[in-house]
């Protein structure tokens, strides 16, 4: 399977690690995610290090715009955590095609848990706290937690749930 997926406009997606931005990554996440606020560089490093990751980037210049990464042991769950889109870029669609992305470079282990957790909204539109992404979160538990179970018929088909 290819690393890198077109995504429509100027975009693309990889999970290359080598494409990451680690210091961009670290400051989009300890200062601007509530969930990640303070979190030091050296936990944000070894959080890469122990995940498959997931960026977004501007085909003309490289840059990363958007992260995610699961933490998957690659054979019965993931957890799909820290997303974040820069915010210059939201509104495009790209948290959405991100975590479509992950969905689709998982399906094809069978996993039998998947999860994730909400990301807030972002300030100036976007979809508000806690709203699921079309066809990727569903609620899972009262606390807000949603998790990524929906799949396209075509990969739902090919796998057994």
């Amino acid at each position: 399977m290819s690393d890198t997926t077109a995504v429509p406009g100027e975009y693309e997606i990889s999970s290359d690690p080598a494409r990451l931005d680690p210091v961009r990554i670290h400051h989009w996440l300890s200062t601007d995610a509530y969930w990640a606020l303070g979190r030091s560089r050296e936990q944000q490093d070894r959080a890469i290090a122990g995940s498959l990751n997931f960026g977004v980037y501007d085909r003309a210049s490289g840059e990363l715009v958007a992260y995610a990464r699961a933490v998957t042991d690659h054979a019965t769950f993931a957890y799909l955590c820290d997303v974040y889109v820069d915010r210059s870029v939201r509104g495009k669609g790209l948290g959405t095609a991100l975590a479509a992305a992950v969905r689709d470079r998982l399906a094809p282990l069978g996993l039998r848990r998947r999860g994730g957790a909400p990301a807030p909204a972002p300030r100036g539109g976007g979809r508000g706290p806690g709203a699921p992404a079309p066809s990727v979160f569903r609620p899972c538990v009262p606390s807000g937690c949603y998790g990524l179970i929906r799949t396209l018929s075509a990969v739902r088909s090919s796998i057994a749930l």
